[in-house]
């Protein structure tokens, strides 16, 4: 039963997400959770989903209304990331390390492959053309040649950061978080031979980064979300500092960053101008946000303890 609940709660949050696209799109920028507790991509019309329980499930959205659950991949530990690419996924598990699953029937999806380090466990694995960029823990990056899925070849490495927390990739550029601090920016055009070309100081440990559009955002342990100008990417900026309190998801969506905070509620700011950033909207909120979505004019959240999508009218609450 409690499997059950999971599941129907992350379904309904994908579909409150999704509500009134006509496509659900790739991708979730726009989405923010915290890390280790679950885990939701979307690909073309279907959800992917991992809770804290082992597994994958995956869900057709073509009517957000009325998710349908089409099949499960069973896996021996939980599944804490995964991209895709060419009709594959690639599932990192806590035990099993990356595994290369077919879901070009999601009724029927079979892992294929599987790459298992030594010495190390795979994070995170991040997508890009024919290559990979995975985060691995305790010893920096790892490059992989994924030209021919179901054997992704390692091609490349970087020791640093050891320690990753957070990792994005845009256009030919990786930016990574480090656990101790700062951010890393990788050169990918070459991909068997990256190059780092710029590291920056950022107060705090990194608690999230993400990206929206061409702009990076990084929250940390000083309660701050930083909004980073990356158009140069060996001299990136910070353009402007939020404080979001004690919060547990904060997201960047457009031209306003939403914040799900412990003890000031959910906020919204105007970040149009990053020299005048502006608190537009602010409403109580009870209990602890896990994961959000954003699809103005609603917000979508998951609450501890809560078998219920929460929705915030940001018509509602937003000033004008």
């Amino acid at each position: 039963m409690k499997m059950c609940k999971l599941i129907f709660t992350a379904v309904a949050l994908l579909a409150w997400c999704t509500l009134e696209w006509v496509v659900p799109m790739t991708g979730h920028a726009q989405c923010a959770g915290v890390f280790g507790r679950a885990c939701v991509r979307i690909e073309g019309s279907n959800a992917f989903l991992a809770n804290t329980d082992q597994g994958l499930t995956i869900v057709n959205m073509n009517d957000p209304r009325n998710p349908e659950v089409l099949g499960c991949l069973q896996t021996k530990g939980c599944i804490i990331d995964m991209d895709f690419s060419e009709g594959f996924a690639y599932v990192v598990d806590d035990k099993e390390g990356l595994l290369i699953v077919d879901v070009s029937n999601p009724e029927r999806c079979v892992a294929v492959g599987r790459y298992h380090t030594y010495g190390g466990d795979i994070q995170s694995f991040n997508v890009f053309g024919t290559y990979a960029l995975a985060s691995i823990s305790g010893r920096g990056l790892r490059v992989f040649d994924i030209s021919s899925p179901e054997k992704p070849r390692k091609v490349a490495m970087l020791d640093r950061p050891e320690k990753v927390q957070g990792m994005a990739i845009v256009a030919d550029h990786a930016y990574v978080a480090n656990f101790n601090g700062g951010l890393h920016i990788i050169d990918l055009r070459q991909p068997e031979q990256p190059m780092e070309v710029s590291v920056m100081d950022i107060p705090g440990r990194p608690r999230g980064l993400g990206v929206s559009e061409s702009r990076l955002f990084m929250n940390t342990s000083e309660r701050k979300m930083h909004l980073i100008d990356i158009q140069s990417p060996t001299d990136p900026q910070i353009s402007a500092t939020i404080d979001i309190g004690g919060s547990p998801v904060a997201v960047v969506a457009g031209n306003r960053a939403y914040v799900a905070s412990l003890d000031r509620g959910f906020m919204v700011f105007d970040i149009s101008n990053p020299e005048q950033v502006e608190l537009i909207g602010r409403t109580d909120l009870e209990g602890i946000c896990l994961a959000m979505c954003i699809h103005d004019p609603l917000a979508y959240l998951s609450i501890v303890g809560l078998d219920e999508v929460h929705v915030i009218d940001l018509q509602q609450i937003v000033q004008n």
